[in-house]
């Protein structure tokens, strides 16, 4: 019995122990102070540092920078009503970003989060915000969820490179008409799926940057409705294009280190391409006879390839 008794206590007083660790640590948690930087606009153009439980600022600033390591940024910590160009936290092991934690802020230019180790963007994590540029770049992002990006009209340029994205939805993207940048570069896609990229801006040139990742297939229908400047799919996996990945505006392609043997009439089509690069390729023989020939109408073309027919 004394033995029942001996154990039932230690029982109660290691789980009063635990319990008191984690009240211990949601208080520590709860008051965290985080150290930032504030450089307020002109005429005042002055630089002061806080440390505070939320960041946030009394003027209308030009920049808020966050100086504290923050695995976490959670909901609450930001407070930014008047006006901040831009908000950055960068290489301080931010992992995870709560959904929330970016509503209602007042930030007009650019959020970049890069040099960090965020493994996903989960849904609604950007919304209704005015900045023109997401820079993500240099994270550890492997998923970019649906709705993740979502109602931000001002939007132009995202920055996804240097990551490691597998996934990707025609719909991580909602109603952000405006952006006619993506760089996507040095990640790990497989392929690029049905209109991927319809998200994007309807009236102007687009850049596209797909280069350095694993992508074996484009899906016919991928770049429906848009129209490209920019296309690089560079050091790729692709053994083949469709020919509606070259729409009328290309103006620069970058093709080269792949595999693809046979370029669609499409390619040979634009009238604005200029400076393609494709080399690097094993293309047949009736290929390297086709651009044989549009190299002889002065464009600026490099093929690099050691094969002779």
């Amino acid at each position: 019995m004394a033995t029942l008794k001996s154990l039932f206590w230690k029982h109660n007083l290691y789980r009063i122990f635990i319990t008191n660790l984690l009240v211990s640590f949601q208080k520590i948690d709860a008051n965290y102070l985080i150290k930032y930087e504030v450089t307020v606009n002109p005429p005042e153009f002055e630089t002061t540092i806080h440390n505070k439980e939320v960041i946030t600022t009394q003027l209308n600033a030009s920049s808020i920078t966050v100086l504290s390591d923050l695995p976490i940024l959670r909901k609450g910590m930001l407070e930014i009503t008047p006006e901040t160009l831009h908000f950055r936290l960068t290489e301080h092991s931010l992992e995870k970003i709560e959904i929330g934690a970016f509503d209602n802020q007042n930030i007009t230019e650019t959020i970049s989060l890069n040099s960090n180790k965020l493994t996903v963007i989960a849904s609604t994590t950007f919304k209704n915000l005015k900045i023109r540029v997401l820079d993500l770049d240099y994270n550890e992002i492997t998923h970019v969820e649906e709705n993740a990006i979502t109602d931000m009209p001002n939007l132009v340029q995202v920055l996804l490179s240097r990551n490691r994205i597998v996934k990707f939805h025609a719909n991580s993207f909602v109603n952000t008409p405006n952006v006619w940048e993506l760089d996507m570069q040095y990640n790990e896609l497989g392929e690029l799926g049905e209109k991927w990229f319809s998200f994007m801006k309807k009236e102007e040139a687009l850049v596209i940057l797909l280069g350095y990742n694993n992508i074996e297939k484009i899906h016919p229908k991928t770049f429906d409705g848009i129209s490209i400047w920019t296309l690089a799919l560079s050091h790729n996996k692709l053994n083949e294009v469709p020919g509606k990945s070259f729409t009328g505006n290309l103006v620069e392609l970058m093709l080269n280190n792949n595999t693809v043997e046979d370029l669609p009439n499409t390619f040979f089509q634009q009238k604005n391409l200029r400076r393609p690069s494709i080399g690097d390729n094993p293309f047949n023989c009736a290929t390297l006879q086709k651009l044989k020939m549009l190299a002889e109408g002065n464009i600026l073309l490099t093929i690099y390839n050691n094969q002779y027919c």
